[in-house]
């Protein structure tokens, strides 16, 4: 019921899975890392959304003096 509550009052738009967007040799890759580092890959894709959307945030908000 929580699941069907938060799809309901989402405060963003919802999105298709930018998956197919990835590049064969990034898969790979991710693949590799999650074997490694025995991660599911959504978790290594969400460390990595979290890390641009900070990285990009920061940028977005600096005012040139």
């Amino acid at each position: 019921m929580t699941q069907e509550r938060n799809k309901n009052n989402r405060q963003y738009p919802r999105y298709a899975w930018a998956g197919n967007r990835i590049s064969d040799d990034d898969m790979a890759a991710l693949y590799h890392l999650k074997m490694q580092l025995r991660r599911p890959i959504t978790s290594l894709v969400a460390e990595a959304v979290s890390q641009y959307v900070a990285r990009n945030s920061k940028s977005n908000t600096e005012v040139d003096p």
